[in-house]
């Protein structure tokens, strides 16, 4: 198995501008919705969970494995995709899948952005 060094400066800086990138499209939510300053305030969007999954290219997709079918429980989602399609959204009752675009984030709304601003997503 090949051995993977990371090097924390990248991730540490990483981490930060995605940060401030959640915290500025929390805002422009925030302001699209109506509410006050703040409303995604630190108490929310202090904390945050950087998680890395890759999967290798899979010579026969039907055994590929990835994650399980799951709704994101957080506030806010940023997914970088690399060329290797798997992502799927669930929508109007069927599994329907998210085309990769280069260098682009696919930014996911989770459950607890839905309890607190009360949307229907």
């Amino acid at each position: 198995m090949a051995r993977v060094i990371y090097n924390t400066d990248v991730v540490r800086e990483y981490s930060l501008r995605v940060g401030n990138l959640s915290a500025r499209i929390l805002d422009l939510i925030r302001e699209g919705l109506g509410l006050g300053p703040g409303f995604f305030g630190n108490e929310l969007t202090g904390v945050h969970l950087f998680s890395a999954n890759h999967y290798p290219p899979c010579p026969n997709p039907s055994l590929a494995l990835g994650l399980p079918k799951h709704c994101d429980a957080n506030l806010i989602t940023f997914l970088l995709q690399d060329e290797i399609y798997g992502l799927q959204v669930y929508r109007n009752g069927e599994w329907l899948g998210v085309q990769p675009i280069h260098n682009a984030f696919v930014v996911i709304l989770g459950h607890q952005a839905q309890v607190l601003t009360f949307i229907n997503f």
